[in-house]
């Protein structure tokens, strides 16, 4: 990372959690800074999928944004930029969501720790580039949950990447992304699906941004673990990727919260705003 993006990640690691998409956008480098200044940050992926965005204030945003000519996927932190943004792009759709990030075995077992400890010790743990850590954290996952394959007593998957032979069978199961967007995923591999005894049961994927989604059991294989055992997979796999295990959660999705809770992944305090056309 260059001094520039790491003095901005060390700036919004203050609050890991809520600002865990660019952070990892950046940590990665599939995102690059295009403005920056006191109390605020514009960050552009580099194919050209999204733009997110962080200000102070409204002023600060439109000084961000200045040279933006067009924005198709904006990912907003503060709620009154929403509207400034909304007009100016035209991109009057939106998903207001919740930010989840995997918390480490080793941090659960310290009990309550206030915001500040927590942000201090998910930056330790994730923006450090030790590999033997993060084979520790996915040793202590399976100690934990199991589903190890091929055991008949845990109904253990069967989970591998998908290809484009599979993408109606997605798209008449999922329409939460447009056609385009889950065949690009299916061809780049990020998109996995659970088998048990060769029966497609549902699958799990990665977003653009780098967050674990697309998340969907059949409706004849639901409230049997199998959403458990997909995230489980695809955490174990961000974490051994050098990735940040993240997700973000419609606000209204109860159902999701408590699934996200009971893998260990802590939500953010504050919403964020996707707005597209």
């Amino acid at each position: 990372m260059t001094k520039e993006v790491k003095k901005l990640v060390e700036s919004l690691s203050a609050d890991f959690i809520f600002y865990s998409s660019m952070i990892h956008a950046l940590r990665t480098e599939e995102a690059e800074i295009v403005a920056m200044e006191e109390g605020g940050a514009l960050i552009r992926h580099k194919k050209g999928y999204y733009h997110m965005i962080t200000a102070k204030d409204v002023e600060t945003g439109k000084r961000l944004m200045e040279g933006i000519k067009q924005c198709d996927l904006l990912l907003v932190h503060e709620p009154f930029l929403i509207e400034e943004f909304r007009k100016k792009y035209s991109l009057y759709d939106e998903e207001i969501c919740y930010q989840a990030v995997y918390i480490p075995e080793h941090l659960k077992e310290m009990g309550q720790l206030s915001k500040e400890k927590w942000n201090e010790k998910l930056k330790e743990f994730y923006l450090s580039d030790s590999l033997e850590q993060r084979k520790l954290e996915v040793k202590r996952i399976k100690e934990r949950y199991g589903f190890h394959r091929g055991s008949k007593e845990d109904g253990a998957l069967l989970i591998q990447p998908l290809d484009l032979s599979y993408e109606q069978t997605i798209l008449s199961h999922y329409t939460m992304l447009p056609e385009e967007i889950i065949r690009e995923r299916l061809q780049h591999h990020m998109i996995y699906g659970g088998f048990k005894e060769g029966e497609l049961i549902g699958f799990i994927g990665l977003h653009q941004e780098g967050s674990i989604g697309i998340l969907e059991i059949f409706p004849e294989h639901q409230r049997k673990g199998y959403a458990t055992q997909m995230e489980l997979f695809m955490i174990k796999k961000q974490l051994l990727a050098g990735a940040i295990p993240y997700g973000q959660i419609d606000q209204y999705n109860k159902r999701s919260m408590e699934l996200q809770r009971k893998l260990g992944m802590k939500l953010s305090d504050r919403t964020i705003c996707w707005l597209f056309q």
